[in-house]
């Protein structure tokens, strides 16, 4: 068995993951119009670009002098907006702005931000120029051919959503590239996989070699992807390496699951090795078999495992683990302690 090579095939293949993820986000930048919806183009004189205005998307726009319609409309997030107009040089252009509470009359100088949103997209626009027709005794014929054929409406500009989708975006990004060089550096280096969860282990390279020697020399029994040894049990696969000492094993037990496809009907169970530090690693979608092999072989180790599930079981692991982690911190505590009562009296000396 070579541990080494392994991590470094399963770091390969973790990686794949996160990279398609990263290349689709980097797309997808070029694809979602951000630049356009965040940045629209400034349009100082609508009259002149009006030609242009039909070919844009999103446009900041200053308006010399509107006037109120008379008519408003609400969006979907029940947000009001009041619709415009401005005539001069028998050209007419409509927009929808945000409704004040007492709309104003006429508008001077007016620069909004919104998207340039065709007629055909508007289904108020035939109803809104045959009701302004009237309001300003003009031919409503006459009106549409004079007026733009789209409407500059602020009510569907929403910047903030596209700001939102940006910030998701970058958070997603962000984690997956961090995964991508956490599985490239453990492709270089699988001493920094996590071969031993939930335990600290200061001199791996001896540690892994240790594994390997346990595994080669002193198997006690080997049930699918699991290895147990005198000192360590070993699930080693195509998708993780989990080596545990037996050391710092409290309890052990399985946990039945059923599928619901017809075609596996037998359960399969999940093997939980709780540790003294509390933490509570599994091993999933094992055999009957396999488990109980396990189990039974740690029984026949005479060892202080707990093994089984049963509520006094689980209280009786609970409380190993508390004494042992109050002990830890005790320890801690005291060596703190020592530390700074070492370091008050070397001071002291130098001082002296």
């Amino acid at each position: 068995m070579n541990i080494l090579a392994q991590i470094k095939k399963i770091s390969i293949k973790k990686t794949l993951s996160p990279a398609i993820i990263c290349i689709a986000i980097v797309a997808s930048i070029f694809i979602i119009p951000f630049k356009t919806v965040l940045n629209p183009v400034v349009v100082n004189d609508i009259w002149k670009d009006n030609s242009r205005l039909e070919t844009l998307d999103y446009v900041q726009v200053t308006v010399d002098k509107m006037y109120y319609t008379g008519y408003d409309a609400t969006s979907i997030s029940k947000s009001k907006y009041s619709y415009y107009y401005t005539i001069k040089n028998n050209q007419c252009f409509l927009f929808l702005i945000p409704c004040r509470d007492t709309p104003e009359q006429t508008l001077t100088d007016y620069t909004f931000k919104g998207s340039v949103v065709p007629k055909n997209s508007n289904p108020s626009y035939d109803k809104l120029t045959k009701a302004l027709s009237t309001d300003v005794a003009w031919n409503e014929v006459s009106l549409n051919k004079a007026t733009a054929p789209y409407i500059i409406s602020a009510a569907d500009y929403h910047p903030w959503l596209y700001v939102g989708i940006m910030a998701v975006l970058f958070f997603i990004f962000a984690f997956q590239f961090y995964q991508l060089i956490l599985h490239l550096a453990r492709c270089v280096n699988p001493y920094l996989y996590p071969i031993c969860p939930h335990a600290t282990v200061n001199h791996k390279e001896a540690f892994v070699n240790d594994v390997n020697k346990q595994i080669d020399e002193h198997l006690i029994l080997h049930q699918e992807d699991m290895y147990l040894t005198d000192k360590f049990l070993v699930e080693y696969n195509n998708k993780e390496v989990i080596v545990v000492p037996l050391s710092t094993v409290v309890w052990c037990y399985r946990i039945g699951t059923l599928n619901y496809r017809i075609s596996h009907h037998k359960p399969k169970y999940n093997l939980h090795v709780v540790l003294l530090s509390g933490d509570d690693i599994v091993f999933e979608n094992k055999d009957s078999e396999s488990t109980n092999s396990i189990l039974e072989s740690l029984r026949n180790m005479n060892r202080d495992f707990i093994l089984g599930y049963s509520d006094s079981r689980r209280k009786a692991a609970k409380k190993l683990t508390k004494e042992y982690l109050q002990k830890k911190y005790d320890l801690e505590k005291a060596n703190r302690k020592k530390s700074k009562a070492t370091t008050a009296k070397n001071d002291g000396k130098h001082t002296a």
